[in-house]
């Protein structure tokens, strides 16, 4: 992560130093100096919120701070298939799909990824998923066997599939009794 700021004293910048500390109050980094009042760089450990404070100080001794806070994602969402559950037979054509995303960001958008065209491709986009909450559409489909999945993407730009597709077998016809 890059640290860009600007400093102005009448009499010049003495020194500059910051300290960042996570939303756990962990304190990541200590006054660490920045050389020459210049930009750096530096790492955080996780996923996590975090608080940088910006210290300067001028030859007459005085000290100003500015504080601001940001947050880093390392970590794709977690998709959880719910329903209809893996290779599992539905007997009716119109059932729900439900699935959950989490993600420490949030979500930002999934995607439904299926064959029930005949292609596996995306077949309906959600653009309002609560990260935890299950989320539902509703598909009328033929007698078939399709294959399922959901893609989810976060506001860093990550994505992730859930770890399987699934398979669900619509069978509406009853079976012949003589």
């Amino acid at each position: 992560l890059t640290v860009n700021f600007s400093v102005s004293d009448t009499n010049g910048a003495s020194s500059c130093w910051y300290k960042i500390i996570n939303t756990s109050s962990s304190v990541i980094i200590s006054n660490e100096t920045l050389t020459g009042c210049a930009n750096t760089t530096f790492g955080v450990p996780r996923s996590d919120t975090y608080n940088i404070t910006l210290y300067v100080n001028d030859s007459a001794g005085n000290l100003n701070s500015t504080e601001k806070t940001f947050s880093v994602d390392f970590n794709a969402p977690v998709v959880t298939l719910n329903y209809p559950s893996n290779s599992s037979y539905i007997g009716e054509s119109g059932f729900y799909f439900n699935f959950t995303a989490t993600d420490f960001e949030g979500i930002d958008y999934c995607e439904l990824h299926s064959n029930f065209t005949g292609t596996f491709a995306i077949n309906e986009t959600f653009n309002f998923v609560t990260s935890g909450v299950q989320k539902s559409t509703l598909k009328t489909l033929s007698d078939s066997s399709y294959l399922w999945n959901v893609k989810c993407y976060d506001p860093s730009g990550l994505s992730n599939f859930s770890l399987n597709n699934y398979t669900v077998v619509v069978d509406t016809t009853k079976p012949n009794v003589s």
